[in-house]
This record gives structure tokens, sequence and C-alpha cells, in this order.
């Protein structure tokens, strides 16, 4: 059997951070950590190294999720990132489209969106 997934979860919002960690872990998923701000995720990753960051779009913090991605990204290389968004205009989703995420998914997010989202980061 493969080891769980690791994943950071990067969500500002309490409530909705700990449903999806409850969702991941019902998936068979390890979440390693939550993070509420981007400074936060940055640190935890670079303790870390999940399998999957993610990652809200918009942060009530200093940083927004696409500034993250692009941090996590110019140190870490290629890294698996999907991105979560409440607000899915085409400007939001054309800027998040040049970080080049696994997936931008839509809130609420179903299980169905993340069993295909933990099917592409593999083994």
């Amino acid at each position: 059997m493969s080891k769980a997934p690791s994943i950071l979860i990067v969500e500002d919002e309490a409530i909705l951070a700990m449903t999806l960690e409850r969702m991941l872990i019902r998936l068979g998923c390890d979440v390693c950590a939550k993070a509420a701000s981007g400074e936060d995720a940055i640190r935890i990753y670079s303790e870390r190294l999940p399998d999957l960051v993610l990652l809200d779009i918009q942060l009530r913090t200093s940083m927004t999720g696409i500034e993250v991605a692009r941090i996590l990204r110019s140190r870490f290389g290629a890294i698996n990132l999907a991105f979560m968004t409440a607000y899915g205009t085409e400007e939001i989703r054309a800027e998040a489209d040049t970080i080049q995420p696994l997936a931008i998914l839509k809130k609420p997010i179903g299980e169905s969106a993340v069993k295909a989202l933990l099917d592409r980061i593999g083994d």
C-alpha cells in the first residue's frame, strides 16, 4: 500500500479549513498542517515538503494565494498545488492559470473534485 499523500491546507476561514481537513482525512490523506496566512504557508512548506498544497486564492493577509504560489515555485521548483476560490471571475482564473496549478477548485469543494485532484498527484 502506498503512503497517504501529505497535504498543506492554506485557508484563512477556520471552518472551511476544518471541513476540508475532515474530507481529506476521510479520503485517506495526511493533512500535515493548516496555514491561515501566506507567510505561514511558506514556512510550513519549507519545513514539511508536503505532496500537495491546497491554496485559497483570496487570503485576508499581506499576500494572495497566487503570490504565495509564485514564491513557493521560485524556491522549490515544480510543486503540486491547486487553488481554491469562491470567486471564479475570468481575471482571477487568468492570473491563477499563469501558475499552472493542477486545478482551480470552486468553493464549496465537493469530494469528487478532491478525489480527481488526488488522482492527478499520483503515488
